[in-house]
């Protein structure tokens, strides 16, 4: 445990042994009650806490971040937030999603709920965690590291020109650790400030390895997210990464004109915890196939260094230190008389959500303020060609290899085909070679026993 989870453990156990004796003698001095689901109003809400000052929140139409202020449980189980949003009026954003973590230190863990919006009022919204039940334990943590609302392109940074991908959501850093007791049928709650480390430049593309020879192509696509942090790195160890995933076929059809048709599967989220020792790598079952490995978390010099990465990709990790390689899907296609058949995978909203680093000697294990984000539709694989056998895209190079390899097998065929009437004199003639080295020691043995008889009789 590092010297800022001590601080913060000892920090939450001070604060609730002032809040129990707080709520013992002056009941009426409770943070914040616990909301009934009745949804009301997030203004009428947070003024049961008698500290709260509404002129602290005021309206600035330039500013459209989210502040998170305050969580409560409701008698039904259900996690609610209060976001402070200035812009409101002016631009009424919904926040789309939350980090939350309910264990601390160690143990740290975050999922991204999506939000549902229950109230507005003024510069408050009330929303509703999704798919979220209050634990029943007497003590409950709730570590928000970020909230999330829909990218907007009229008021939100992008990205450089150079970088092909989209921005689905921004994130807004909230770094609180909120707590929960329950006390005699009530809920107190406190808040404490973490830490939280932020990145700041991030591309999401994928590495595409064929899997050999077959008579279709059959590829492994490698997909990683390249990023730098505010915080430097010296040793990443663990990170967890959550992105969306959905199946996609397309096919053309020449009895109408090659008409092209698409189909998409279900939309899945998707989470992976990686860790500095795990390795992946291709399928690889084709013939001739070679086989790629990587690490799962890499520099982004060693990636550079280890993959065949084209410029356009180069351009696009600088100023990047990380590379997470958290996903493999297969990529097929073939073409006939039947027309074209591709099958594949797309994954999107690529966002990372807790990392564990050791920076000088000491070891964090922090949320991740990130925004989530996608290839856009059509990019193209991040490595040029790394397969000889990868058809049809080879340079000359790889043409000489692969018709060097065609006319040695032609020409052993041919060796086979014109000796074949002699095959059975050459399997004599290496089975009599075989038993030739027998067939002496045999007749030197029956040399020696007749010589043996014939001075035996002699002597007689």
């Amino acid at each position: 445990m590092t010297a800022i989870h001590k601080n913060c453990v000892i920090g939450v156990i001070l604060t609730l042994v002032c809040l129990v004796l707080a709520f013992l003698l002056l009941p009426s001095s409770v943070y914040a009650e616990s909301i009934s689901s009745g949804y009301s109003s997030p203004v009428d809400d947070l003024k049961s806490d008698p500290d709260f000052d509404e002129n602290l929140y005021p309206v600035n139409e330039t500013d459209y971040s989210l502040q998170v202020v305050q969580i409560a449980e409701s008698k039904d189980g259900e996690l609610l937030v209060y976001v402070y949003q200035p812009s409101n009026g002016t631009k009424d954003f919904t926040a789309s999603s939350v980090n939350i973590s309910t264990a601390i230190n160690d143990s740290l863990y975050y999922k991204n709920y999506e939000l549902e919006l229950l109230s507005r009022d003024g510069v408050f919204c009330k929303y509703r965690v999704k798919d979220f039940t209050v634990k029943e334990e007497v003590l409950r943590y709730y570590d928000i590291s970020s909230i999330f609302r829909k990218y907007d392109k009229d008021v939100d940074e992008g990205l450089p020109e150079y970088n092909e991908n989209d921005i689905n959501e921004v994130s807004y850093n909230v770094s609180k650790l909120f707590t929960a007791v329950s006390i005699d049928g009530s809920v107190i709650y406190s808040c404490l400030d973490t830490e939280t480390i932020v990145i700041q430049n991030k591309y999401v593309g994928y590495l595409r390895y064929s899997n050999g020879f077959k008579l279709y192509q059959d590829k492994c696509d490698s997909w990683f997210v390249a990023f730098s942090t505010d915080k430097p790195i010296d040793r990443l160890m663990e990170a967890d990464v959550d992105y969306m995933i959905q199946d996609y076929t397309w096919f053309t059809d020449p009895n109408q004109g090659y008409q092209k048709f698409e189909s998409h599967g279900e939309l899945t989220k998707k989470s992976v915890t990686l860790n500095y020792t795990d390795v992946a790598g291709s399928t690889a079952d084709g013939w001739f196939a070679h086989e790629y490995t990587w690490n799962r978390i890499e520099s982004v010099d060693d990636f550079i260094a280890n993959e065949d990465l084209t410029e356009e990709a180069k351009k696009d990790l600088d100023n990047m230190d990380w590379v997470l390689r958290f996903a493999e899907t297969n990529y097929t296609y073939r073409s006939d008389s039947s027309g074209e058949y591709c099958n594949m995978s797309n994954v999107s909203e690529v966002t990372i959500l807790r990392l564990k680093f050791e920076t000088d000697g000491v070891i964090y294990n922090l949320g991740v303020v990130d925004n989530k984000q996608s290839p856009a539709e059509g990019q193209t694989p991040d490595n040029n060609n790394t397969d000889e056998l990868d058809w049809p895209s080879f340079g000359d190079k790889d043409w000489e290899k692969i018709l060097g390899t065609v006319f040695l097998m032609i020409g052993i065929i041919l060796i086979v085909i014109m000796f074949a009437p002699l095959l059975p004199f050459l399997i004599r003639l290496v089975v009599w070679l075989l038993m030739l080295p027998f067939k002496l020691i045999g007749a030197v043995i029956k040399g020696f026993a007749n010589a043996i008889k014939k001075t035996r009789k002699k002597e007689e």
